[in-house]
């Protein structure tokens, strides 16, 4: 019913018993897959055969998911309110990362609307968000509270014929947990979260833990009972049903609105990083990647409506996949499977495919015509969100150590995980920093250089002080702008020393440089060092995709090559090596020849950027370049038609440009 709801509110056809069969064949494939995208994609099977577009299927999976977590989380909060007394935030197991993450992303948002509130029309957006979305959406609530309360008497009617004795109030506070943690995104439709959930709350109101484990097994395989006969009486009936006729919302809105919102949305995450720990190190994963891989089914959709400025680009593409892929069957056959070269860098390939995809759906849509240019404000807009809140709490702390004392960290990392993947992150911006409106271009360049410099990267201060003379010839900004710039920097420094001479530190934070040197400087010319007698001894083809990690797991260090080009060579060879420097140095060339043109003026800085630093780290894989590559090499071939939906032109208030 909620399904069948949304899809009428969106201005859709479907008949409820298309809806009926479409929700189904959606829950069965995220059984089997990944919940959200399995879901996805089945759905779109389905509906894309009755009349209902791509960014609509996707629209009405993320507004189900997040009602759902909204109303679960609401009822776990007073089930664990009413059980315990209270819900504590330990900053000793993870708490201090949770709230810093939180705070983080508020910063994230603030400074994005900052930057980029007049291009985005955000006033308007805002405004146009009135009565009648709002009456969707309180309804979709009340259906998903519904749906809420039936699983949860479903658990209680279990629960009350294996424990008569446990109260009604204690079974349905702890009933209540489960099924939120159930809901997590962590496993095959709440398999084994739910059972061992269930066996630690329920255990708290008298339960035993196996009658708990019964119970939950048991919700879990009626659930896929009543899916199937579900299923089928939908397939019987759905040939005979008559399309709905109900428009709450224009559809075009729709197919303009999703796909303009997807880039912007990654763009604003894709600063977040998070280290997920595997058998063989860390595994990267980024809170944009689900974004970017929706963002990639999107393009790929319309991929049609897609014309490059670097010819040959798909082909160029292909190749490198190949090598990639190559690469990864040549280390499987000589020393086996690993983990860090499966995860981190094939399937971390296509990752990165799906960043630069999402990048050319924005500057490829004729409703944002300046898709490129609205990506990067709020992707400087974010960075500088984060800068701010990261020098604010410096002070705070520099005036008394024992404030904040978890939350900050010199040197700065942003949510990056690391410091020189965080200042190449900001190189990333600076090299945008043309398209940010005249009156707060110098604000967003002095955010940007004091981030670089408090992140005590040493590649990250000498590609600045290449980039920034590089944007003053293509005049992506005057010599005032910068003049301004700096004098920020220098106010804001003397502020900063001003609170760590206050607190009678041993080294004031602005000396950040002195403080970053160690032991790691000699790992990373080590790795390059041998990184490069790999590359030696297997000159054509190279060793094989992790081949050098293989080589660090036996010494028991797992250790990466600090630089691109090498880490190529050593495992790819010559042959592979060519597959990456060719398009890079085409690129380059055309980047230059048409420098006077500003997307091509943002490349030519963003190759620019990543050429001197990725000598000294591996920067291949960091997302936001790719991200913004992507949108600085496509363009659409259409002429204002939307190629994902339906509609010649976007609504006033979607016209993001």
């Amino acid at each position: 019913m909620r399904f069948a709801y949304f899809v009428s509110a969106m201005g859709q056809r479907l008949a409820p018993f298309d809806a009926l069969l479409v929700f189904c064949v959606g829950q069965a494939a995220g059984s089997l897959i990944i919940q959200f995208f399995g879901q996805i994609v089945a759905r779109n099977a389905l509906l894309s055969r009755r009349g209902v577009t791509a960014p609509a299927n996707i629209a009405l999976a993320v507004y189900e998911r997040l009602a759902a977590v909204m109303v679960s989380l609401t009822f776990a909060s007073a089930g664990a309110l009413y059980l315990f007394g209270g819900i504590e935030l330990r900053f000793d197991s993870g708490g201090a990362a949770l709230l810093e993450l939180i705070i983080g992303f508020g910063a994230a948002v603030i400074g994005a609307c900052f930057i980029s509130w007049r291009t985005l029309r955000l006033a308007s957006l805002l405004s146009s968000m009135g009565k009648g979305h709002l009456r969707p959406i309180a309804i979709g609530l009340l259906f998903t509270a519904a749906i809420q309360l039936c699983t949860a008497l479903a658990y209680f009617q279990i629960a009350r014929g294996l424990a008569p004795h446990v109260s009604l109030l204690d079974l349905l506070a702890a009933i209540a947990i489960v099924m939120f943690a159930a809901s997590l995104p962590i496993s095959f439709s709440g398999w084994g979260v739910r059972e061992l959930s269930a066996m630690l709350v329920m255990s708290h109101v008298g339960l035993a833990p196996e009658r708990a484990l019964a119970i939950a097994i048991t919700i879990g395989v009626l659930s896929i009972v009543a899916l199937v006969l579900i299923a089928g009486v939908a397939l019987a009936f759905s040939k005979r049903a008559t399309p709905l006729q109900q428009s709450a919302v224009s559809p075009s809105n729709i197919g303009w609105m999703v796909p303009a919102a997807i880039p912007l949305l990654c763009a604003l995450l894709v600063i977040f990083q998070i280290h997920v720990p595997g058998s063989t190190g860390l595994i990267n994963v980024n809170l944009a990647d689900p974004v970017a891989i929706l963002g990639a089914g999107l393009f790929l959709l319309g991929a049609r409506h897609v014309r490059w400025r670097l010819p040959g680009l798909p082909a160029y593409v292909a190749v490198a996949t190949a090598v990639i892929f190559l690469g990864y069957i040549r280390g499987y056959v000589s020393f086996g499977f690993i983990e860090w070269a499966f995860t981190n860098k094939m399937l971390g390939w296509l990752v990165l495919l799906a960043y630069g995809a999402t990048g050319a759906l924005a500057a490829s849509l004729p409703a944002v015509p300046r898709g490129l240019e609205t990506m990067a404000q709020v992707f400087i807009g974010a960075l500088c969100g984060v800068v701010v809140l990261q020098l604010l709490a410096l002070m705070i702390k520099n005036i008394d150590a024992s404030v904040l004392d978890q939350l900050v960290i010199l040197p700065f990392d942003g949510f990056s995980q690391n410091r020189n993947a965080f200042a190449f992150a900001l190189l990333v911006a600076l090299c945008g920093i043309g398209f940010v409106l005249p009156e707060r271009r110098a604000i967003a360049m002095a955010l940007i250089i004091l981030g670089v410099w408090f992140s005590g990267s040493y590649a990250g201060l000498g590609a600045t002080l290449v980039l920034v003379p590089l944007t003053l010839w293509l005049r992506l900004m005057t010599p005032r702008e910068l003049l301004l710039a700096l004098a920020i920097v220098v106010i804001v420094i003397g502020i900063i020393a001003l609170t760590s001479m206050a607190s009678f530190t041993d080294l004031p934070s602005i000396l950040i440089f002195a403080q970053t040197h160690s032991s790691i400087d000699y790992m990373r010319m080590r790795s390059i060092a041998e990184g490069f007698a790999m590359f030696l001894s297997h000159p054509m083809i190279g060793a094989g995709l992790g081949a050098y990690m293989q080589s660090q797991i036996l010494l028991g260090s797992p250790l990466i090559i600090h630089s691109t080009p090498v880490w190529v060579l050593a495992e790819f060879g010559i042959v592979g090596f060519a597959a990456f420097v060719l398009p890079y140095a085409v690129t380059l060339y055309m980047a230059y020849q048409n420098r006077r043109k500003p997307t091509w003026a943002f490349a030519l800085c963003l190759l620019v950027a990543f050429g001197i630093v990725s000598t000294v780290h591996e920067m291949l894989y960091q997302r936001a370049f790719w991200l913004l590559l992507g949108a600085a090499l496509a363009m659409s071939s259409t002429q204002g038609r939307n190629p994902l939906g339906t509609g010649d032109r976007p609504p006033e208030a979607v016209q993001l440009a």
